[in-house]
């Protein structure tokens, strides 16, 4: 079963990944001056952050969100083992549970957009929401199931283990 269950993990941590790197990617290009797929910048900030274009968020905190996604896609990637860079493991599971808990809380924030009556109320209880709260559960899966570091010996018993 934990073989199941760490497969699992990381085809769950490759289709989140996919997912926050496109998501991060057009946070770039919004924050690059890009409105799409929308037509001018009051569409794209009434649709997607329900304000005015005259207060939509700075480019700077747009890449911000951006980098932020790319680098849950990183721990996410880490925890289920196709990556490590010599960072403890522990890095990965905590910032794992990390990248799930803000995605669960995100998902709920849409409950807040029942019965609004906008373009962004609709888009959020159809698109946003439930695909934070999918990426949520990919991202616990991977959490809870993905690869752990192997145990190392200390030194001295690494150096007089026998040959097998």
């Amino acid at each position: 079963m934990p073989n199941d269950r760490s497969a699992l993990a990381r085809s769950a941590a490759q289709l989140a990944a996919v997912l926050l790197v496109a998501v991060g990617a057009l946070h770039a290009l919004w924050a690059a001056g890009s409105t799409w797929p929308f037509d001018d910048q009051e569409g794209l900030a009434r649709t997607v952050v329900n304000v005015p274009a005259s207060e939509m968020p700075s480019a700077a905190l747009t890449l911000v969100i951006s980098f932020l996604t790319w680098i849950a896609a990183l721990l996410l990637l880490g925890r289920a083992g196709w990556w490590r860079m010599g960072m403890p493991s522990w890095v990965f599971t905590l910032g794992t549970w990390g990248v799930a808990a803000v995605l669960f809380g995100r998902a709920l924030l849409g409950v807040q957009s029942i019965g609004v009556d906008s373009t962004h109320g609709r888009l959020d209880l159809a698109i946003y929401s439930p695909l934070c709260l999918l990426l949520a559960a990919l991202a616990a899966v991977v959490a809870a199931w993905g690869k752990r570091a192997p145990a190392s010996r200390p030194s001295a018993l690494r150096s007089s283990a026998p040959p097998s």
